[in-house]
């Protein structure tokens, strides 16, 4: 297990440098109003996964768990996926036309290349989901360093060579077809997405039954990523999309830390789904609070050096920098809660992350409607998502460790520590 984390976050790590290279490539290059528009193709990239209902996960439990007829889904999966995407396009083109207010041609291309690019990464996207369920994370990582790479260097050279937004996301979409070819190789899997022949009516029902067993999570996923999405469209449609390229740009830069979260994530799923696997120690969320708290600190005093050498200068007032101190929040506690919400995922607790998802996903509605009705700044909204997540988290936590006591009394005494030290540090 220690050498398949290590090629995880190996590779994680050089994409995070090349992350961060590009940063300030595009912000010099293209502005912040194009970053603003890369920002809203990225976030309805990731409302795409809604459209899978939560399946490929669903599925990649159903492989560790030797299911027989799950081979036979995988190409009714894709055409049904593909024809739902195709009948709410026009819907989608609609949503990017009001958040670009108006931009009809720029809202056509944004939708129209995400569209084709998401189609073009399923078969991938699968693929993966195979590899992970037989624990081949090395080809994973390997697959994932070539994938990035191609994508970074679209991004880095694409922005020197046209200084076009539009030309960029068309180069990102073409891009995905060569990610075929490359997972097939690097991977080694073959799943018949493309064996139409295999559909049939038998084919189809057995799909819909795995997303009636999979809608709880399928729920959640789509909660998790409308945070992330309503923060994008508020932010865009409310301060305007120049506001929301700063706001992304810092958030690309800070997101970074995933890095150390998602390759553990992504490694322990597998274990986690076996059914002897139980978590009943809760030493790893008390170390793990302590590591992202001492990670905040650093992320706060990085912020001069951040702003110079990788935002161009771009958080030149007090404002910004507190939007700074904001995404630290959100993006440390995202991280925090990584662990836990696979585990939650791995056991079929469905219901459960649905409950508590819910339970938050209406709490952020209420705080972002008040933000709006006050005419709050951009913090305020920011502040609402993160104070939220850690609702989200220790709800996960908690009932990770089937609800123990000593958690709760551990993180109130953590939160009241954090608070207490944060108001020394203000004065």
């Amino acid at each position: 297990m220690l050498k398949k984390i290590s090629f995880v976050y190996g590779s994680n790590l050089i994409l995070g440098i090349l992350g961060i290279i590009s940063v300030p490539i595009l912000l010099n290059n293209l502005g912040l109003e194009s970053y603003g528009v890369y920002a809203i193709y990225l976030m309805l990239g990731s409302y795409f996964a809604i459209f899978e209902l939560g399946v490929i996960k669903h599925i990649t439990r159903l492989i560790i768990l030797e299911d027989e007829e799950i081979s036979q889904t995988i190409s009714t999966f894709y055409v049904g996926t593909i024809m739902f995407i195709i009948f709410f396009t026009p819907f989608i083109f609609l949503i990017i036309t009001y958040i670009l207010n108006g931009d009809d041609s720029l809202a056509l291309l944004v939708t129209m290349f995400s569209v084709l690019e998401y189609i073009f990464f399923l078969p991938t996207k699968i693929n993966i989901a195979y590899s992970k369920a037989r624990k081949k994370f090395e080809k994973i990582s390997v697959f994932n360093l070539y994938s990035g790479f191609f994508r970074y260097a679209v991004l880095i050279i694409g922005s020197y060579l046209f200084e076009e937004i539009a030309i960029i996301l068309f180069l990102l979409m073409i891009r995905r077809l060569l990610d075929i070819k490359l997972s097939r190789k690097i991977l080694n899997e073959s799943n018949g997405v493309f064996k139409i022949k295999k559909i049939n009516k038998k084919q189809f029902s057995y799909v819909l039954n795995i997303y009636k067993e999979s809608i709880f999570l399928s729920a959640t996923q789509i909660m998790q990523i409308n945070f992330s999405g309503l923060v994008i469209m508020i932010i865009s449609k409310r301060y305007g999309v120049e506001t929301l390229g700063l706001f992304r740009s810092t958030f690309d830069i800070l997101s970074k830390v995933w890095f150390i979260s998602n390759g553990l994530g992504t490694v322990v799923f597998p274990y986690f789904a076996s059914e002897k696997f139980k978590m009943t120690n809760g030493y790893y969320f008390l170390v793990s609070w302590l590591f992202y708290s001492f990670v905040a600190v650093i992320l706060y005093q990085s912020l001069p050096f951040v702003n110079e050498n990788l935002l161009n200068g771009e958080l030149n007032l007090f404002e910004d920098s507190l939007l700074y101190v904001c995404i630290s929040a959100v993006v440390l506690l995202t991280a925090q809660f990584n662990l836990s919400y696979e585990f939650l995922q791995a056991k079929g607790r469905y219901k459960l992350l649905f409950s508590i998802s819910l339970f938050v996903s209406i709490l952020f509605v209420i705080l972002s409607s008040i933000v709006a009705v006050l005419n709050l700044n951009l913090n305020y909204l920011v502040s609402s998502w993160a104070l939220c997540l850690f609702i989200q988290t220790v709800g996960f936590e908690f009932y990770t460790l089937d609800k123990n006591p000593k958690y709760l009394i551990y993180i109130i005494c953590f939160s009241v520590s954090c608070i207490i030290l944060s108001i020394s540090w203000m004065n």
